[in-house]
């Protein structure tokens, strides 16, 4: 009987460990998003909706139990070159949980942002399946991912 509760109990640990592993890669878990900055947009205009950018995606993530919503790290293609007028073109978001759903999560992120930013320029999230790297995001983690 003792050898029995014995490996009930290494049964039960063994397969509540197992939930916690990774389901993911790195690329399951990105979304890339095109932006078009309005042509007539000034430096001073871009700073400010950026600024409003990060404040609101830091107020969204305090209350993210609240709103019931993931929030994904955020990384944009290009740093500006502000006084050429070049914004990055695109954006990078990677979430580490239901990754499956990581295109409808975005949208009602971007929801949110452009309740916080009115003036967030139009966008296109893409299905373009994306690999982690320097030139669109590489946030690692192997409590996230399978290859993290």
């Amino acid at each position: 009987m003792r050898k029995i509760i014995i490996l009930l109990i290494s049964f039960l640990l063994f397969s509540s460990c197992n939930n916690d592993k990774p389901k993911y890669t790195r690329s399951q878990c990105i979304t890339k998003t095109q932006i078009f900055w309005d042509k007539k947009l000034t430096e001073k205009e871009w700073r400010k909706i950026n600024n409003d950018f990060y404040r609101a995606k830091h107020l969204m993530y305090m209350n993210k139990d609240k709103l019931k919503l993931l929030i994904p790290d955020i990384s944009f293609s290009t740093f500006p070159q502000l006084d050429n007028k070049k914004f990055p073109k695109f954006m990078y978001s990677q979430y580490d949980n239901e990754c499956e759903n990581k295109e409808n999560m975005l949208l009602v992120f971007l929801e949110y942002i452009k309740f916080y930013v009115p003036n967030f320029p139009k966008y296109k999230v893409t299905l373009e399946i994306v690999q982690p790297s320097i030139n669109t995001i590489e946030v690692e983690g192997k409590k996230y991912w399978i290859d993290g």
